[in-house]
């Protein structure tokens, strides 16, 4: 490599002062213990005291062991008994749930445990979302989960007009469910902001991006946990892509949009689904924020049928 010449010039041995304790040196000596340690530890090992602590510590460790031991069968005795108990909840559940008579459900829009639905799941949210690049997924949310309300309160940052957002407030406002199990009030407040944003609390840093505020809603309420499905990594893989088109990085969107209407392929619905889903209503959110104008030729169809289901009355 091209050698620098030198800015200062250093004395070949420098110094060292004497107030700082000099530690011995390592290199150029003897890997081997030095004699006079060895010789302070046989004489240690003779000591009582040493001997004493020796049968101490081997004490301990005997008292540990027999405590391993009482434990050990404690938690045999308590796993039996947690077995049983769970055996006859299953054998009930099951009864309960061969009784369903439910079919061609979609797996991920409706629940197929009753004792589930049951628990009325009731929530707090804040979002905010920009007037022009609207979060769609509260409409198709409202249409697809006939048993949860989104009870929507809006507020205006000061740099929106109310003018924006009206029709969209009003198609929610006439979604809403007489005999909803589930509601989540959301305080929706229109900012200019890069995407939707969802916090659970006024100082809670935000989750961004529409497809994470799906997630949590799936998750909120475990009915419609779509994690335990087959299918849950496809979900994912479609939530992913939306999420790209949503970033501003992204310039090319059109390889993206692609790959999204081979999820579709030529059926009705994503995924194969017999009925509109999330997966559904997220993606139409996603093409009507950001391909509103170019939806691709695969998706137009598909995107026609989400208009007439989620936008009607």
């Amino acid at each position: 490599m091209y050698k620098l010449k030198p800015i200062l010039a250093l004395p070949e041995q420098i110094p060292l002062p004497k107030v700082m304790y000099e530690l011995p040196k390592i290199q150029g000596v003897s890997s081997a213990v030095p004699s006079n340690i060895t010789v302070e530890y046989n004489h240690q090992t003779q000591l009582p005291e040493f001997k004493f602590l020796e049968s101490r510590q081997l004490q301990i460790l005997e008292q540990l062991r027999q405590l391993k031991e009482q434990l050990d069968g404690l938690f045999i005795s308590i796993g039996q008994s947690d077995v049983n108990k769970v055996s006859k909840s299953t054998n009930s559940n099951v009864n309960k749930v061969s009784k369903s008579t439910n079919s061609n459900v979609n797996k991920v829009s409706k629940s197929t445990n009753s004792n589930v639905n049951k628990q009325s799941v009731q929530a707090e949210l804040i979002l905010y979302a920009n007037p022009f690049s609207r979060p769609y997924i509260l409409i198709a949310l409202q249409k697809i989960w006939t048993d949860t309300n989104f009870n929507v309160k809006y507020y205006c940052h000061s740099s929106i007009s109310n003018d924006e957002t009206y029709y969209f407030e009003k198609q929610l406002f006439s979604m809403l469910n007489d005999n909803a199990i589930h509601s989540i009030d959301i305080t929706l407040i229109w900012k200019d902001v890069r995407d939707v944003q969802l916090v659970t609390k006024a100082y809670d840093y935000p989750l961004e991006g529409e497809a994470n505020v799906l997630r949590y809603f799936t998750r909120l309420i475990a009915s419609y946990n779509y994690e335990d499905l087959e299918k849950s990594y496809l979900i994912d893989h479609v939530l992913d892509l939306c999420l790209q088109l949503s970033c501003e990085e992204v310039e090319d969107v059109e390889p993206i949009a692609k790959k999204i209407a081979n999820h579709l392929g030529k059926t009705s619905w994503f995924l194969n689904f017999t009925e509109a889903s999330p997966v559904d209503g997220i993606v139409w959110s996603t093409t009507k924020r950001f391909l509103q104008y170019r939806v691709p030729p695969e998706l137009d169809n598909w995107f026609k049928s989400c208009e007439k289901l989620f936008l009607c009355c």
